[in-house]
């Protein structure tokens, strides 16, 4: 089957987060989309640290909800403010390099 080249913009990944709880660790997911960029482009924002990598390619998400279960909204505030929280970070970066390998990223 011939490679097909696509002209998308963003796609959907799901992202997995290790919650620290009662001395373990649980994971929760949610979908994260990400904006498609060019290797050269990745390499850049590696350069700038995670809160640039983080801020560019994050686009959307659909599945994170507050403690009553209601769904909370993306904004780019909430990324800042979510961002902050290293396990929600270590996730969504693991996940996005994930989206660019095909295996499992390591910590």
């Amino acid at each position: 089957m011939p490679f097909k080249v696509r002209k998308i913009s963003s796609y959907e990944w799901p992202v997995k987060v290790q919650v620290p709880h009662n001395g373990r660790f649980k994971e929760e997911t949610f979908t994260a989309v990400f904006k498609k960029i060019a290797r050269s482009a990745f390499n850049d924002l590696l350069e700038q640290g995670d809160d640039a990598l983080v801020q560019d390619i994050v686009l959307g998400w659909k599945g994170i909800v507050d403690e009553d279960g209601e769904q909370i909204e993306f904004s780019e505030e909430t990324l800042r403010e979510f961002a902050d929280d290293p396990f929600f970070l270590r996730g969504l970066i693991n996940s996005f390099t994930e989206s660019l390998t095909g295996a499992q990223a390591k910590n």
